[in-house]
């Protein structure tokens, strides 16, 4: 709480106190009281800025508890008061006597009861009022610390004086009740006591500025210690800078040790210094007397060493060792060697003529322990400089495979786009001009054709063998020193053949050469390569070229078994044929029987004849015409079918072999996409094997059901009958060629076979369902739309 908040609580007690105040009993003693709290007052001492030591309070407190004076006496008192000390500050003046205030209400309260010991109520006025002393009111806090150390000390000195203030509070009250003008005696006593606190003030302040004696000599000293030790700082910091500089441009190993050797030059006298590096430790950089020169740089041949440096390595630490000059050691001008390690990289050796003192020594080993850093640093850089100088290599010996292996790739692909030979050959000889780096060159088949380019080259019998025998390609960068080729203008020759997997003797050989070239394994191997995809791709080329002329020869073979069994059939129908233009021919002899004997007497009659004959000349041009149309040889021509409509047809066709047997058309007139004449041989042969069949069968009602049924993607023709039957064991190859179940003489195994590809050319399939002795059921597939692909064959 804040004086001025303590103030207001203070002005707010002091009017709630009024209505308990008393007229005094001792008016004439009342002003005397007010005059010697006034002259006491003007003796308080003040204990800092916020905080009055005043032996005013016990006599105000009793006053207040005695009848003779009352409130009525007490808080004028306390008004004098603050308008003495804050005339300008009331409310903070109210609030530094808040502890006075709240007494007074406090005797005032218990006057007013009039009940109770007057020693309790003095004894409880008297802790009321040091309570609110000590805890109440607002407290100084001195900002620095040794002004805090003093208020502490003054307060623990304080306490006592204030406790006997409040305890005087009981026998001045007992005094006052006795005899009012008691007081006067008592106030010389009171005056006394802000003497004493005033000595208790002195008497701290004076050990506060001994102690602060103490504390600056103390400070002298250490501002002398880190006077020294800011000097040596600064020294560190100068070193540490340069090395930071080294550091920071990624300094060499070198350039790490010369600057470490600069920096330790610097801070002692020594003229032989060696950094070592490595384990066991050898001179990497030093800086040494001329005459230590040449022992240092012989040092591997006359195997000499430092003692010291061996041992600080091993052991990790500094080592200074005073060793008499003996033959082994590097320094042997040097009488104290010390050597501080460098991490576990290397050690620091300084040969001085005494023993470098103790801060010395802690200098240089900080300077050696950042010189470890950096010399790790360096080495890492190194390590990191040479790692990427190998990667760099490994990249551009990888990017020439790359390189390589594209061209031998694209070579492969630009050789593969073709099938003929020629065209192979030229792509191959392309491809080698335009990636492998030559001169001239030849390009010999195994006829003993020649292809050459650029200054003409003539191989040797005897490397031309080599090449042939050992079909490995072969490399001559020094070809002068074969005599048969000195007048040559090329200095550098490689051969490969064109080596296949099923020949013994390559198909080509090819030679490259260079005038200021020198080829590498890599190039022989390239071109190796490449000569093995070129022999490749011919050989593949010249077999597809044999591919292409077997397939023709198989598909003519095809066309001539299917023109054959086109003829067997036909053979097999000429009875039926010939039967069915006797019944035409028939009739038009007796027309024109006929005609010739009624020319003159009835002309009409003549007509009618006439027309009847020339309907039976139709009839058999309508036979004749389908029996050519049977028998011609295949042909590409794709129309729209109506497969209801051809299977009529068809079985007209037949009528004289179907005859006697129920024939039953059932279904869709579905229509698709294919060649007329190719299906009704399809469906001439189906249906003639089932009537065949039948006859070998001999049911009592024969009968062959045809049905058609259509949807989005086809159609399905379906031709089943009673019959004989196919055995199990021979469905698998009906469709064969050459097979049939028929009787020797009967058939040739060709028609189903025929039919087999011509639905296959379609796009479609057959099916076969069947049991010996129970009939035989064929579905043909066929789809609206052939594929492309199967309306190119049909």
């Amino acid at each position: 709480m804040s004086a001025t908040s303590q103030g207001i609580l203070s002005v707010l007690i002091l009017l709630a106190g009024l209505p308990l105040a008393t007229v005094p009993l001792e008016p004439a003693a009342s002003i005397l009281l007010v005059l010697g709290v006034l002259a006491l007052e003007s003796q308080s001492f003040m204990l800092g800025r916020h905080y009055r030591f005043s032996p005013a309070a016990p006599l105000l407190l009793a006053a207040g508890l005695s009848p003779n004076f009352g409130l009525l006496s007490a808080l004028p008192a306390v008004l004098f008061l603050v308008l003495y000390q804050s005339p300008q500050a009331l409310l903070e003046g109210f609030g530094h006597r808040l502890s006075l205030v709240l007494s007074l209400a406090v005797s005032g309260v218990l006057h007013y009861q009039g009940e109770g010991s007057p020693v309790v109520k003095s004894l409880m006025v008297a802790a009321i009022y040091l309570v609110a002393r000590i805890f109440g009111e607002t407290r100084f806090e001195p900002e620095s610390p040794a002004e805090r150390l003093v208020w502490r000390e003054l307060h623990l000195r304080i306490r006592p004086m204030e406790l006997a203030l409040a305890i005087l509070v009981i026998p001045l009250a007992d005094l006052l009740n006795a005899n009012p003008w008691m007081g006067l005696l008592v106030l010389p006593v009171l005056a006394v006591l802000p003497l004493a606190a005033e000595n208790i003030f002195l008497t701290s302040h004076n050990k506060s500025v001994a102690a602060t004696l103490r504390s600056l000599r103390k400070a002298r000293k250490r501002e002398k210690v880190v006077a020294q030790k800011l000097s040596l700082a600064k020294q560190e910091k100068t070193i540490l800078e340069n090395f930071a500089r080294h550091l920071s441009s990624e300094p060499s190993l070198m350039e790490v040790a010369q600057a470490l050797i600069a920096t330790v030059r610097s801070l002692i006298d020594s003229q032989n210094l060696i950094v070592f590096l490595s384990n066991p430790p050898e001179p990497f950089c030093y800086h040494v007397e001329e005459k230590l020169i040449p022992t240092i740089q012989a040092h591997p041949l006359l195997h000499l060493n430092e003692p010291a440096a061996l041992q600080a390595l091993a052991d990790g630490r500094t080592v200074v060792r005073e060793d008499e000059p003996s033959e082994g050691r590097l320094l042997l001008t040097t009488p104290v060697v010390t050597a501080i390690p460098l991490g576990q990289i290397g050690v620091l050796c300084i040969g001085t003529a005494t023993s470098p003192p103790k801060s010395s020594l802690k200098q240089l080993e900080w300077i050696c322990a950042k010189a470890a850093l950096a010399l790790s640093s360096a080495f890492q850089n190194q390590t990191k400089d040479l790692n990427r100088k190998t990667a760099e290599q490994k990249v551009e010996r990888l990017a020439e495979k790359v390189e390589h292996l594209s061209a031998l790739v694209a070579g492969a692909e630009t050789m593969a786009s073709s099938l003929n030979p020629v065209e192979v050959r030229r792509l191959f000889l392309k491809t080698v001009k335009e990636v492998l780096p030559q001169d001239a060159g030849m390009f010999q088949e195994r006829d003993g054709s020649t292809l050459s380019w650029g200054h003409e080259i003539r191989l040797l019998p005897a490397l031309l063998n080599d090449v042939t025998t050992k079909q490995q390609a072969i490399v001559v960068n020094d070809i002068n020193r074969l005599k048969q080729m000195s007048e040559v203008p090329i200095s550098s020759l490689v051969v490969a053949p064109l080596n296949t997997t099923n020949s013994d003797a390559p198909l080509a050989v090819i030679a490259l050469a260079g005038k200021d070239l020198t080829y590498t394994r890599s190039l022989q191997d390239q071109l190796f390569i490449l000569a093995s995809q070129a022999a490749m791709a011919i050989s593949n080329a010249k077999l597809y070229q044999e591919v292409l002329l077997a397939r023709e020869e198989l598909e003519k073979s095809q066309a001539r078994l299917v023109q054959s069994s086109k003829m067997t059939a036909m053979g097999q129908l000429s009875a039926g044929v010939a039967h069915e233009l006797n019944s035409p021919i028939g009739a038009i002899s007796i027309c024109l029987d006929e005609a010739l004997e009624m020319f003159e007497s009835h002309p009409d009659m003549v007509r009618r004849l006439l027309e009847k004959g020339q309907v039976a000349v139709e009839r058999a041009r309508v036979i004749v015409d389908r029996l050519l149309a049977y028998c011609r040889l295949d042909s590409v021509m794709t129309e729209e079918i109506d497969l209801m409509e051809l299977l009529e047809d068809t079985t007209d066709f037949l009528s004289y072999q179907l005859k006697n047997i129920d024939v039953r058309l059932e279904g869709d007139r579905a229509k698709i996409l294919g060649d007329y004449h190719a299906l009704q041989q399809v469906f001439t042969n189906l249906l003639v094997n089932a009537a065949q069949s039948l006859k070998r069968q001999a049911p009592n009602q024969p009968w062959i059901k045809v049905r058609v049924e259509s949807s989005e993607t086809g159609a399905e023709v379906t031709v089943e009958d009673n019959g004989a039957g196919i055995p199990a064991h021979q469905l698998s190859r009906i469709f064969d060629p050459f097979f049939t179940t028929k009787e020797p003489g009967e058939g040739t195994g060709l028609g189903l076979w025929a039919g087999h590809q011509i639905v296959e050319r379609h796009g479609g399939r057959i099916l076969v369902e069947s049991r010996e002795g129970e009939g035989a059921r064929f579905e043909v597939q066929l789809p609206v739309q052939p594929p492309q692909q199967a309306l190119e064959c049909i």
